[in-house]
């Protein structure tokens, strides 16, 4: 279909599906509901209403009346109000959203891609940072400085540019300059068939037309094909694509003054609903009990934590690592030109962090933050349903992971961490690829534990290892395909089917536990005998 906005709306009489889930009762894969459901999900379409829309008598309520779109927002503000007359389906309101034009004043962006930084790190490496951040100033002094220097160098030496466009941006991928001549000639020859009609000045534009048309097209496949080899190292991009698509904008709507009362007045006023938004994520904040921190057991060590000592080379480490495609924080202090000139700010931040630890304060800007609001499900019009996300200096980030590094190396040599933890991938992300391994095979004796405890055939073995594999660590999924991993399984097998006791130690001998310890040969890269 070539609309830009769809809209479909009527009583569908699929009793059987539950829209809370996208299935269907027992799953039946050739039935009329089943083959309903692939058809939405094959041409990305959305189905809205998840309440029953239609009751009479003692009759189970069933979902029957669909509101099916192409875009998720376009719909907002759904309710389900009483049948009109005798009729035993209820009236669905709701607000179907077009066109937005959002209105933005005009923008300075700077452009990092064209700084001169190798000047820029020169005038840095000039300031005698030891004489400047004394030791006797105050921490928030001692940033101060640093953050004045640092933007009135940034001014000097990275490009800026003011962006000025109002509403959706035309162009959402680059086009190189021989595209953009083709586009410059081609409307050129489009007003010249307008002021005389000369058949070749027609045919010309035509083979005009159609090379622009072409080099568009190969502009903007090999952008789209950057974005998807780059999703997972750089997935905002791809997602800010996706928006830039959209026909619609989430965004903020009236909110109701009262969190808890949905007839109370509503307010369009940004300001109020700030404060709205403010004080209903200020009234779910964790509180913490008053009174003294309970003491931890004691624990006796032979060997105390060493004194951090943040020098140069230690910054600059954790300066190479920054991810340069995220956000500043209230500092304005872009991660990008933090990477590019941190042979620079490495020292003075060295400075500002020993300081910082030594005082056992942090400057004031390190503990403002940027909030937004995002919307989760539910009435849009009430502040309940939405969650904070909050941005915060990069520069403390950078600190707080030199002091969770040194503090993580030293738990792990004492051996501080419990098995849970280290069972825990996301929690201790330092863990070593052989106690990744062995971490692994723990999990997976209990996978066998839990799940086989009466009889275990080979092809079920493969589709449950199948449903697991996005649970087991980077390494080994960046293994062979699934299906390869399952011919190789095969090979291994001995018996066609394994009777399975409670106790894993019955398991000795078994297939299962060989394929448990071929994770090692998957992450070498080696083969099997």
């Amino acid at each position: 279909m070539g609309y830009s906005h769809i809209l479909i709306m009527g009583d569908f009489n699929y009793p059987e599906i539950n829209w809370e889930t996208w299935n269907t009762k027992g799953d039946r894969p050739n039935s009329t509901e089943n083959k309903f459901l692939e058809a939405l999900q094959d041409n990305f379409l959305y189905q809205h209403t998840t309440k029953p829309t239609r009751w009479r008598g003692a009759d189970t309520p069933h979902t029957l009346d669909l509101l099916i779109t192409n875009e998720e927002e376009m719909i907002s503000n759904l309710e389900y109000m009483s049948p009109l007359g005798k009729s035993d389906h209820c009236v669905l309101s709701f607000d179907f959203n077009c066109y937005v034009n959002i209105k933005r004043a005009p923008k300075i962006a700077n452009l990092y891609n064209h700084g001169n930084y190798k000047e820029f790190i020169q005038e840095l490496n000039k300031i005698d940072w030891h004489n400047k951040l004394n030791a006797e100033n105050s921490i928030d002094k001692n940033w101060n400085y640093f953050l004045t220097i640092l933007k009135e160098l940034e001014s000097r030496f990275v490009p800026t540019k003011t962006m000025t466009q109002i509403g959706k941006k035309r162009n959402v991928f680059p086009i190189d300059k021989k595209t953009r001549e083709l586009i410059r000639r081609k409307n050129i020859l489009s007003k010249k068939i307008i002021t005389k009609q000369d058949p070749e000045t027609r045919a010309e534009y035509n083979k005009v037309r159609n090379q622009a048309k072409t080099s568009v097209n190969k502009q903007k496949k090999l952008f789209e094909k950057g974005l998807s080899e780059n999703a997972k190292r750089n997935p905002k991009a791809i997602w800010s694509y996706i928006k830039s698509k959209s026909k619609t904008r989430e965004g903020i709507g009236d909110l109701h003054v009262d969190t808890e009362d949905v007839k109370s007045e509503k307010t369009d006023d940004n300001k109020q609903k700030a404060e709205i938004l403010s004080e209903y994520f200020t009234s779910v904040f964790t509180n913490e009990p008053q009174g003294n921190i309970p003491e931890p057991k004691h624990i006796p060590l032979d060997k105390k934590i060493e004194e951090l000592n943040i020098g140069t080379d230690l910054v600059l480490k954790h300066l190479q690592k920054i991810k340069t495609d995220k956000s500043p924080g209230p500092d304005n202090l872009h991660p990008r030109l933090l990477f590019e000139v941190k042979e620079g700010i490495a020292e003075p931040l060295g400075i500002i962090f020993s300081q910082s630890l030594t005082q056992k304060v942090v400057p004031k800007d390190w503990k403002s933050a940027l909030v937004s609001a995002i919307f989760k499900k539910g009435n849009k019009s009430q502040a309940k349903n939405y969650r904070p996300v909050s941005l915060t200096s990069v520069v403390c980030k950078i600190m707080e992971k030199i002091i969770r590094e040194h503090i993580i190396n030293y738990m792990k040599e004492n051996k501080l961490f419990s098995n849970k933890q280290y069972e825990t991938s996301s929690f201790l992300k330092l863990i070593s690829s052989t106690e990744n391994r062995h971490s692994t095979r723990v999990n997976s004796n209990k996978i066998i534990h839990q799940r086989f405890k009466t009889s275990l055939r080979k092809n079920s073995f493969s589709v449950r290892i199948a449903k697991l594999w996005n649970k087991l660590p980077d390494k080994v999924t960046k293994a062979p395909s699934i299906n390869s991993f399952k011919n190789r399984l095969d090979r291994y097998w001995e018996y066609e089917e394994i009777y399975y006791s409670d106790y894993r130690a019955e398991l000795t001998g078994s297939s299962i536990r060989n394929n448990g310890d071929n994770i090692q040969l998957y992450e070498s890269g080696e083969e099997e005998p």
